[in-house]
């Protein structure tokens, strides 16, 4: 397989979509709820996160 073969078909596998919505600004932890809630890690709310941008 060539690299013009791999791009052809799709490339090689993993992740297409963009986690950047899913990471705390504060802190940069990976947040999975899918739902707003406080960081895991160092507690920035969806609501303090809206106001300190």
């Amino acid at each position: 397989m060539t690299q013009n073969d791999r791009v052809q078909d799709g490339g090689e596998g993993g992740d297409a979509a963009c986690w950047l919505s899913q990471v705390c600004t504060e802190c940069g932890a990976l947040l999975e709820a899918a739902v707003p809630m406080p960081c895991w890690r160092c507690g920035l709310t969806p609501e303090r996160a809206q106001v300190d941008l």
